[in-house]
């Protein structure tokens, strides 16, 4: 079984003993234990880590920043994130079901959350995704400076822009700022870098009055997260409101705002009007393939939060529906049902669309365009109440209002995986995954397997002992589902293997001969792999045979003298290569054949050293003299 995956926004790293800094809270939430590994990401997408350890049923730990960065073995604590990061998010993989919180505590013990987020208002059928930080401090607060963390958790860069208000109810006199947040990357704003302009940034706000309502829009989903750290050491996190939301609290409030209204929602079905009526009964009347039907029964309603409700429909005929109503606004939003009794939908399905008061449907501009979105494909992302249909099926998959997944009878808030199934006759691969804030991605609607070009083999290599190798780059593999991972075994010592470059460095330490793989996997285990050889060779010097040398030469100015043939050394590492020095005049060495030859034109005496040098630069050398 895979391991699920939970994300913390962000771990303050530790600095000094008296600094602030991150500590993280793990729940377990099942009456197992089990392993749990946490990754760091930093502001550059790079990846660090495990830290490990094993959590016991129903039981809670705690680390800070300095436990997680190297281990605490005190704690059960294994491994570590890394001692030079930054500020960094998490991801926490474990097949526990666990509730992660995450806080900095001050020097003097005072805990502030850092977990929450800044929930997603809308997106449009542009797929732009709006967030609202409704209070920011300017940048003239010098002793409560805002920060607005932007992640982006997606393998795609996100194209952002900020815009604000201030309190007088002016836009930004300087504009919006624009800016470019990288695949898995994270950037931090401060308010004098939003109002003054940045080297990362395009355009600036400007000056405001009293404080800033901000508005992030952005083409991926982000995670933002609106921090205020105080000159005191302590931080707030003020990605959360304590305002009412817009859904009825309780079933007679729902009553007195609905009753002898008409609700029309729409799904694949058709379009239907709801219309409640005095003493908790509804009628509801549908129109689908151009055929009138009416239903009565009772209903109830419960609140699941400021902006959520339910609603269950109990027919007169024995169905029973439930809804979860979104409500954008108090008369409209969308809504997520499941049924059983019925024939249609089938049993336990999950439908979603748009609902409104007849009358007042809303047009859609600026919010989410629920409802299908076709079929479903890799890279497809899909928010509250929208859903997508699996190829050649008429299955859907759908976000619920409370922003969990659902296909094929499979309801989960992080993963839903079908590898290689049959359902209905049929093979499902199948895979989407939270992003957070209740937007979900396709990663998988088929089995495809990641490979690797016929010729992409790097072939065999011989290297040195003690010779540093030039980088071998090996190379990226094409298809497979999500995100690609590599691996290089066995180890050669002295040499290593980078998974993020795909970039093989070092210098062997030991001679030997090693029959390599180089792999390739994507998310759901598929994988390809090429084979090729490493051969380690000694360290050995270049020689000359002990009777190699030649003897003293005398030569005649003006007669040409007999090719002298220099002897070959043998050994050492690589091609040899070969000199003869000092010069003799009109004399010459050729360093390919090693012939001496020419007509000496002056008289003298000259000590001569023959030398044979290999690649690595281990020499030997031969004296003697020419007259």
């Amino acid at each position: 079984m895979r391991a699920d995956r939970y994300t913390v926004p962000l771990l303050v790293p530790a600095t000094t003993a008296d600094a602030p800094q991150g500590l993280l809270r793990v729940l377990n939430g099942t009456a197992s234990s089990g392993a749990v590994s946490i990754y760091a990401i930093d502001d550059a997408g790079a990846r660090s880590g495990p830290a490990t350890f094993t959590l016991n049923a129903s039981a809670a730990v705690e680390f800070t920043a300095t436990d997680l960065q190297s281990g605490n073995a005190s704690l059960g604590l294994t491994g570590g994130i890394g001692t030079n990061l930054g500020d960094a998010r998490l991801e926490i993989h474990t097949d526990l079901r666990i509730v992660p919180l995450a806080f900095v505590r001050a020097a003097d013990g005072t805990l502030s959350a850092m977990h929450p987020t800044v929930r997603m208002a809308s997106t449009d059928g542009s797929r732009t995704y709006r967030y609202e930080v409704p209070v920011f401090n300017l940048s003239t607060e010098m002793t409560q400076v805002s920060r607005l963390r932007l992640i982006n958790p997606g393998d795609s860069a996100a194209a952002v822009t900020v815009s604000g208000r201030d309190d007088s109810g002016a836009e930004a006199a300087g504009g919006e700022v624009t800016l470019t947040i990288a695949a898995r990357a994270a950037q931090t704003l401060t308010a004098r870098q939003l109002e003054a302009g940045d080297t990362a940034l395009t355009g600036q706000l400007g000056a405001g009055t009293g404080k800033w309502r901000l508005t992030v829009s952005s083409d991926q989903p982000l995670q933002v997260v609106n921090l205020v750290a105080s000159s005191a050491g302590y931080w707030n996190n003020l990605s959360t409101t304590a305002a009412g939301g817009p859904a009825p609290a309780d079933h007679d409030a729902a009553a007195e705002r609905f009753d002898g209204q008409g609700i029309v929602y729409e799904t694949g079905a058709g379009r239907f009007t709801l219309t409640p009526m005095a003493d908790d009964r509804f009628s509801e009347t549908g129109e689908s393939g151009g055929v009138t039907t009416t239903h009565m029964g009772d209903y109830s309603y419960m609140a699941i939060g400021p902006e959520a409700g339910r609603l269950t429909l109990d027919y007169d005929d024995g169905d029973r529906c439930q809804a979860n109503l979104y409500f954008l606004t108090r008369t409209g939003g969308w809504f997520a049902s499941r049924c059983t009794g019925g024939d249609y939908p089938p049993e336990g399905t999950w439908l979603g669309g748009n609902w409104s008061v007849e009358g007042d449907e809303h047009d859609g501009s600026g919010t989410l365009t629920a409802g299908s979105l076709g079929e479903c494909y890799p890279g497809l992302t899909l928010g509250i109440g929208q859903s997508c249909t699996y190829p050649g099926t008429t299955d859907e998959f759908s976000v619920n209002v409370r922003g969990r997944g659902s296909f094929l009878d499979r309801l989960a808030g992080i993963r839903i995986r079908i590898s290689n199934e049959t359902i209905n006759g049929q093979a499902v691969h199948f895979l989407a995954s939270h992003q957070g804030d209740g937007v979900w991605r396709i990663d998988r609607t088929a089995d495809t397997s990641p490979s690797f070009a016929a010729d992409a083999g790097p072939g065999d290599r011989t290297y040195t002992v003690g010779a540093a190798i030039d980088t071998l780059a090996l190379p990226a593999a094409s298809g497979g589902e999500g995100t690609l991972s590599y691996s290089l075994s066995p180890r050669v010592p002295g040499l290593g293997f980078d998974r993020t470059t795909r970039e093989f460095t070092g210098t062997p330490t030991r001679a030997g001969a090693w029959s390599m793989t180089y792999a390739v996997s994507d998310v759901d285990g598929d994988s390809d792999s090429l084979a090729f050889r490493i051969t380690v060779v000694p360290d050995t010097s270049p020689s000359f045979a002990a009777d190699a040398g030649p003897v003293d030469r005398t030569y005649t100015v003006g007669t040409a003298i007999d090719t002298l043939m220099l002897p070959s050394a043998s050994g050492g590492n690589g091609m040899l290569t070969y000199a003869l020095s000092p010069e003799v005049p009109d004399l010459s060495f050729d360093v390919t054949t090693r012939a001496l030859t020419g007509t000496p034109v002056g008289a003298g005496t000259y000590p001569m050293t023959y030398v044979a040098s290999d690649a690595d630069g281990d020499s030997t050398s031969l004296a003697f003299r020419i007259t």
